[in-house]
This record gives structure tokens, sequence and C-alpha cells, in this order.
């Protein structure tokens, strides 16, 4: 099924974060891996309510609070409206949406990063996978040809082909302080032993007007968001 832009998951640029920034090698191929029944996600995404010292309290789609605690060494990532053309051969980027062959995603979504905590080569871990039953090409850029990009990912060369109607977003290192309440987020880290996030990354994404989850709002990736790296 073919899914609209503002209905892509928030998590997949939590994902993606990791992935391009600084953290677990996003999955060569298949679905991403469920945890264990029972067990809680080392994720937690809605929109910022709170922010006291270091801890930050958001609240999901369902209404339910949830915390994550900032620390020095938290990677923070912003995202910013883009054009394709921003990409050029080199450039880490990620194609998500439809796998129309086994080596092309016709792409809803097309994330740019920018950054990685060990540099450009980051990226080369690439996906050439899925994430959230959608397909994923991403990588370093090798080749364009016209809209179709070609990049270097875990699996090999992927391509995706942007359109019209491909939503393009860039992935920036930010300050802490760029975090505020009403800002839509994606916190990803480890739990202690009070079962909050110890973010090691965090995407902050424009909220809808009104909350993170209007008609699946920017905060679902509908800016989208993306993620993630994860």
């Amino acid at each position: 099924m073919r899914m609209g832009a503002a209905t892509l998951p928030l998590a997949v640029l939590a994902v993606l974060a990791t992935a391009c920034g600084g953290g677990t090698t996003a999955p060569a191929t298949g679905a991403t891996p469920k945890p264990t029944p029972g067990t809680p996600r080392n994720v937690v995404r809605g929109e910022v309510v709170k922010i006291a010292d270091n801890v930050v309290t958001v609240t999901d789609s369902a209404g339910t609070d949830a915390h994550f605690d900032l620390t020095p060494t938290t990677v923070v990532s912003q995202e910013q409206d883009a054009q394709a053309t921003d990409a050029t051969v080199g450039t880490c980027a990620f194609g998500i949406g439809e796998r129309v062959d086994t080596d092309l995603v016709s792409a809803q979504r097309m994330i740019i990063t920018d950054h990685g905590p060990k540099g450009p080569d980051d990226c080369r871990r690439g996906s050439g996978g899925g994430i959230h039953h959608l397909g994923v090409a991403g990588g370093l850029i090798t080749a364009i040809a016209g809209d179709t990009y070609t990049v270097s990912s875990n699996a090999g060369p992927q391509r995706f082909k942007v359109m019209s109607q491909t939503k393009v977003t860039r992935l920036v290192k930010a300050a802490v302080s760029n975090l505020n309440t009403g800002e839509c987020v994606t916190a990803r880290g480890q739990r202690n032993g009070s079962g909050d996030i110890i973010a090691s990354n965090v995407v902050i994404t424009p909220s809808a007007v009104g909350s993170c989850f209007v008609n699946g709002g920017r905060g679902s990736l509908g800016s989208g968001s993306t993620g993630g790296g994860g």
C-alpha cells in the first residue's frame, strides 16, 4: 500500500539518526526487528511539554507522558526543509518509500544528513533494506542521473528516485538549547533503572499547527520529520 508523506512514522528518523549519527548499523535486509514482548523500546517520541534541568518530558499521541535525560554526549539533530538539488555526489542521503525493484526505491521522503560523530565515512553503513515496512535506499551518493540517485549502501549499490511530490528534508547538527517546549522530538538511548531513556540521539522536528500528531503532522515525518538516524 502506498503511504502518503504525512503518514510516514516518526520512528524512521530515530533509526536514521542512529544509522548516520552515531549508533547501530541499520539492517541490510528485511524489516526492523521487533522488540521482545513486554520489553520497552529504547525510544521516546512525542511533543515536548516540559524541560527541567536535563530531564525532558514528552507527551505521545495517546496522551501519555514519558521522559528522557540529556547528557553532555547526547547528539542533537534538527530537521530543516531542503531540496533534492542540495544533494550532490559524496552527500549522505536516504530515499524512503515504495520499493519498486530490488535496487530501486520510489522515494516519498528524501533525507539529507550533514554529519556523523565519526565524520562523513559514517554514512557508508547506509541501508538497503526496510524500516517500518518502507523501502530504504541510503548511503553516500555515488552518482546522479536526472531524478535517480545511486548510493553505496551496506547491501551494495542502491538507487532511489525522487518525484515532484517527494518531500526533502535535511538533518543538521543542533545545540541542546534548540530543544524547546511545543516541538516534536524522537529520543533514542538506553534506559536507566527508573525506566527513563538516557538519550544518545535526539531529533527535533517542527510541529504541525496545534500538535505533533495533527493528520500525521510534521512530527510523524510528514514534514516529516524520519528517522531515524537510526
